[in-house]
């Protein structure tokens, strides 16, 4: 006999099941408890409140104590909700394909406190301006009800986020949501001063330029001890090096190995919390193109060298949401060139950054994971100088790059440069390189703005006729290569392929995963309408392949009149039975980029005989 209720614990949280599902389990139990409570039970249907999914009464006996446990479990509703719902293999790819992006737009939409998420047995609790409330922030929009993922969660206004130790949602798919809330900032020490009508007041003077890493601006609170003090006021302390990291992958279908488990870049010291494998955890694109192309074995070699082809033939290296050419052992192999014919490539790996640029974390968390062994390849310092040290700083000199930020998210303050590759990461540069012979190419006028100091800037160009591009590197009448389509095309093995400035003939690719317009820079994803996607150099390249499975052979280039490619249209016959040489004396490493650099040093081509089917080095002009 229920006579007594000594303590009633309700835990509510976003659980989507369906209306009936919480009828017969959720109010139907609660409508008896609370008769049989009188009323005491603070939680029932039809209340704008709270949503039950677990329950935990105890009550007291005229004899003895009697336990009554109730409980909704997660499982249990995933069990009847997949026995109604039953989702094909295709539309379980099309909805994993969407996990960056637009499939969990609704879902998000719940977070950030529609009332659909909880139907009819609670609404969400109005947030009223000055509550702590109105500073929680998901995905950087309001999040009325403080619930959010540990990597999306954040809070307005330089308030401090505290996680308060419960999660209100866990789903397989969706991963684990976890209540948190916003405190008020903690005064500064230095903010404000008391002074007496004696006190002589001095005005300080703006900051330098240096390297000193810059924090964001909301602080959270809980979180791993600081790193060691700098070694100067000037520097970050660079980690100390461990051993090379084992492989995570080595093979097989990837987004297989995500479902069983996570690669060790989604777990603490990386991640504040390990993420969960499966869907709404590790089964996204983002990591599994991070699992392919930023691992150890796939870094590329000295002076930027990527000898495997297939979809891991250009250097590259990633800074605030793009990809830049790398030119040393701080980047990775990844092809720029569209998706498609069993290559992801570049392309699909910017798609999944345009279409939500806080995956770049995965790809940020991921390159410190490679480069293990050698902290500083991932330093603003080691990005802004574009030099290779391993776990040092590269030298200072009077007009070597200025960098700050942190890892993955560096400014760099160009005080030198000649070519427009220069100035490629350049967040602002010197004055005195804003001139039209230096920055513009001698092809424009240079316009100045300063930005702070007097003599840091950015600088525009305004380019003479026949020319265009950032620095108006690009000249009209001469022959388009990769970059003249944001690198995301196919073609431009050959001069003149792509077509002629300023009239280039790009060819994006097709599919989802792919850009378009006519410099392939326009994207689109599912319902996000998307926009442009614009790209970081005009000096891209992808690089002859010398090792692995070469059509033919990786073969030694051929002298004057040899053969030099396979003509069978047989990859199988060609490794096989193919007895000529690959490619001719004096190419260059890069078969697709600028022009320049993928001109042959003796004037000599690998090309087709007049009425004949072979490929001979020939005599070009």
């Amino acid at each position: 006999e229920l006579v007594e209720p000594i303590s009633t614990t309700f835990h509510c949280t976003k659980l989507r099941v369906a209306a009936a599902m919480r009828a017969s389990t959720c109010s139907l139990i609660m409508l008896a408890l609370s008769i049989s409570c009188a009323g005491s039970v603070p939680c029932v249907a039809g209340t704008p409140n709270l949503t039950c999914s677990s329950y935990f009464v105890q009550f007291k006996s005229a004899r003895n104590t009697t336990v009554l446990v109730e409980r909704v479990s997660e499982e249990m509703a995933e069990e009847e909700k997949e026995d109604s719902v039953r989702v094909t293999e295709a539309e379980a790819e099309e909805e994993e394909e969407d996990e960056d992006g637009a499939a969990l737009k609704e879902h998000i939409q719940h977070g950030q406190g529609s009332d659909k998420d909880c139907g009819m047995f609670c609404g969400k609790k109005k947030v009223g301006k000055g509550d702590w409330r109105d500073k929680c922030r998901e995905k950087g929009v309001l999040d009325k009800d403080c619930c959010a993922k540990r990597w999306e969660a954040s809070c307005a206004d330089g308030y401090e986020l505290t996680w308060t130790g419960g999660h209100c949602y866990r789903h397989r798919r969706w991963g684990t949501y976890s209540y948190y809330k916003c405190d008020p900032p903690t005064p500064s020490t230095t903010a404000t001063t008391t002074t007496t009508p004696t006190t002589t007041t001095t005005t300080t003077p703006p900051p330098t330029p240096s390297t000193t890493t810059r924090r964001p601006s909301t602080t959270t609170r809980n979180a791993p001890p600081p790193p060691p003090p700098a070694p100067s006021p000037s520097k970050p302390a660079i980690p100390p090096a461990g051993p090379t990291p084992a492989e995570f992958w080595t093979g097989g279908f990837i987004q297989q190995l995500l479902g069983r488990k996570c690669p060790p870049w989604t777990a603490p010291p990386f991640t504040e919390t390990a993420m969960t494998p499966g869907h709404g955890g590790c089964q996204r694109d983002s990591i599994n193109l991070a699992v392919r192309y930023i691992r150890p074995s796939n870094r590329c070699g000295p002076g930027g060298r990527c000898p495997r082809g297939g979809q891991y033939g250009s250097c590259v290296n990633y800074n605030k949401g793009k990809w830049y050419p790398e030119y040393n052992q701080a980047g990775f192999c990844i092809t720029t060139g569209p998706q498609g014919g069993g290559k992801h490539q570049l392309a699909y790996v910017e798609k999944t950054l345009a279409n939500n640029p806080g995956v770049g974390k995965f790809y940020v968390n991921a390159v410190k994971w490679a480069q293990t062994d050698s902290p500083a390849r991932y330093s603003c310092d080691s990005f802004c100088k574009k030099c290779d040290k391993p776990s040092e700083y590269c030298p200072d000199t009077t007009d070597s790059p200025i960098a700050s930020g942190e890892p993955g998210s560096c400014d760099c303050h160009c005080r030198s440069g000649v070519a427009a590759a220069d100035f490629d990461r350049c967040t602002t540069v010197s004055a005195v390189l804003c001139t039209k012979h230096v920055y513009c190419g001698a092809n424009g006028k240079a316009m100045f703005t300063p930005t702070g100091r007097q003599d840091e800037g950015s600088c525009k160009c305004v380019c003479d006729h026949g020319y265009y591009g950032r620095n108006c590197e690009l000249r009209e009448g001469e022959s388009c290569d990769i970059n003249d389509c944001s690198h995301r095309t196919h073609g431009g093995d050959k001069p003149g392929d792509l077509g002629i400035r300023p009239k280039c003939a790009c060819n994006c690719g097709g599919g989802k995963f792919n850009f378009a317009g006519p410099t392939c820079e326009d994207w689109t994803f599912g319902k996000n309408p998307g926009g442009k996607y614009s790209s970081t150099s005009s000096n891209f390249t992808v690089q002859r392949q010398s090792q692995g499975r070469c059509w033919g052979g990786c073969k030694p280039p051929g002298q004057l009149g040899e053969e030099c490619l396979c003509s069978v249209n047989n990859g199988n016959w060609c490794r096989r039975f193919y007895r000529g040489k690959n490619g001719c004396v004096g190419d260059s490493i890069v078969v697709r980029g600028p022009e320049a650099l993928t001109k042959n040093s003796k004037g000599l081509a690998c090309v087709q005989e007049n009425g004949g089917s072979k490929y001979r080095c020939q005599k070009v002009d």
